[in-house]
């Protein structure tokens, strides 16, 4: 956070990959700093990497949603979660998708 204040940026996002473990010592690191900070996720849809990051409240809920729904299926099958079941649940979210070619599954 030091760096990020020293060149003045106003915001900074933390994507931690299939969780969202880091989250409150990042929002308390980014807050004591004075720069907004934004919570974001790496999912995989299929084998496309999938950048979601919450917008605002409700999209910090809606990705704790998709995330303990991909840890109950994970149990049962696999980590990958389902494309148009993922976009339902997020819109109070950016979605970045890096790379991709071809559609969802």
């Amino acid at each position: 956070m030091a760096l990020a204040k020293r060149h003045g940026l106003p915001a900074v996002a933390l994507t931690d990959t299939g969780n969202l473990h880091g989250v409150v010592e990042f929002v308390q690191a980014a807050q004591s700093a004075g720069i907004k900070p934004i919570i974001g996720t790496e999912l995989r849809v299929g084998s496309h990497p999938l950048l979601l990051y919450a917008s605002n409240s409700t999209g910090y809920l809606n990705l704790c949603r998709l995330l303990s729904q991909k840890a109950e299926k994970q149990k049962e099958e696999s980590s990958v979660v389902e494309g148009q079941r993922a976009l339902s649940l997020l819109p109070s979210c950016f979605i970045v998708l890096p790379f991709l070619k071809g559609s969802l599954p």
